[in-house]
């Protein structure tokens, strides 16, 4: 069941800075999350509304900032209880994330150093190709002077 809050005292509830004070708030009451129910309900909920604005209008007492620290806690505990589910899916994939990416880091691994030995083959057939280019201007320029001709290729 949902029900509207006004919230009076939220920790932080500075309206300016993004707080809560003065603004309506959605709470649910009993939320059920894959078969979960809470044990968050009506009276937990104004108990907590009264102590938070007591808070903040007069100061607490010993006893009731114990009673609102127990409040945070079952609500801590809750909220931990309702998002270990969510939190456990989440590990899951970025485990899953994790391991593809060590796969794509591998992959890109062997890409460089295939890309490292074309170039260096690269740079050895370019160096064939002026070794042979000046031998042919070597063996071009002998021909010549024994035939007396150009030589020419077809």
């Amino acid at each position: 069941m949902r029900r509207q809050y006004h919230a009076h005292a939220w920790p932080g509830s500075n309206p300016a800075a993004g707080g809560l004070a003065g603004q309506s708030v959605s709470c649910y009451n009993q939320p059920v999350v894959a078969g979960m129910k809470t044990s968050w309900d009506d009276e937990k909920q104004k108990r907590l509304d009264d102590l938070r604005r007591q808070e903040t209008q007069r100061g607490l007492t010993e006893t009731e900032q114990q009673e609102l620290q127990a409040l945070y806690r079952i609500l801590d505990e809750e909220e931990a209880q309702l998002l270990a589910p969510a939190l456990q899916r989440y590990d899951t994939e970025i485990q899953r994330l994790s391991q593809q990416i060590k796969a794509q880091e591998q992959i890109i691994h062997e890409f460089t150093q295939v890309l490292d030995r074309l170039a260096r083959q690269r740079g050895d057939v370019g160096q064939r190709v002026q070794v042979l280019e000046a031998e042919y201007v070597v063996l071009k320029e002998e021909y010549r002077r024994l035939t007396g001709r150009e030589l020419s290729v077809r």
